[in-house]
C-alpha cells in the first residue's frame, strides 16, 4: 500500500484486478484500469460486481489519510496528485508509468460516482432509444397516412370518372 505500507489483496472487477489495502482500504489501479472503470460500469453484471466492491469498501475498516504524496508501490517515486476527469473533485495519486492510488474515501466516492453516472447515462441512452423508436413509428404512421390519402384520392378520381361516364350515358 502506498499510503500505509500494509499488504493489499486483489479484488476482481471485470478483467481488472484491483489491489485493496488490508489496513486503510485504499485502492491501487494498474496503469490503464482507471480508464477502464467507466466501461466496466456500463454492463449490468459489471455494475453489480462493482456495487459489491463498493459495499466491501464502504464496510472496510480504514485508517486516516496517508502521506501527502505517497510513493508508487512499483517504482517508489512520489506520485502526482490529480483530479479524476479534471472536474470530479476526487483527488487521486498518479504514477504515469504504473498506475493510480485512491485513498479509501476517494475510492468509495469514485465507485459511487461511476455507478450513478453510468446509471444516468444508461437511463439517458434508454430514453434516447425510446425517443428514436417513437420517431421511427411516427415516420411509419406518416408514410401510411400519405399512402392512404393517395389511395383515397385515386378512389375519388375514379368515382368522379364513373359519375361523369354515367352522366354521359344519360344524355
Amino acid at each position: 500500500c502506498p499510503a500505509c505500507l500494509a499488504p493489499t489483496h486483489e479484488v476482481r472487477l471485470a478483467s481488472m484486478l484491483l489491489d485493496v489495502c488490508e489496513r486503510c482500504a485504499g485502492v491501487w489501479l494498474d496503469r490503464e484500469e482507471l480508464n477502464q472503470l467507466p466501461e466496466a460500469f456500463s454492463d449490468a453484471a459489471m455494475r453489480e460486481a462493482a456495487g459489491s466492491v463498493l459495499s466491501a469498501l464502504r464496510s472496510a475498516p480504514h485508517a486516516e489519510r496517508g502521506p501527502a504524496y505517497p510513493n508508487c508501490p512499483v517504482c517508489q517515486q512520489a506520485m502526482l496528485r490529480r483530479t479524476y476527469k479534471q472536474v470530479s473533485g476526487l483527488p487521486l495519486f498518479h504514477c504515469a508509468d504504473h498506475g493510480t492510488w485512491a485513498e479509501h474515501a476517494t475510492a468509495v466516492a469514485l465507485f459511487g460516482m461511476l455507478g450513478e453516472d453510468t446509471q444516468r447515462e444508461l437511463d439517458a441512452r434508454s430514453r434516447t432509444q425510446r425517443e428514436d423508436e417513437v420517431q421511427r413509428q411516427l415516420g411509419l404512421l406518416r408514410a401510411t397516412e400519405r399512402s392512404l390519402r393517395s389511395q383515397v384520392q385515386r378512389v375519388e378520381r375514379t368515382q368522379r370518372w364513373h359519375l361523369m361516364l354515367d352522366a354521359l350515358d344519360i344524355l
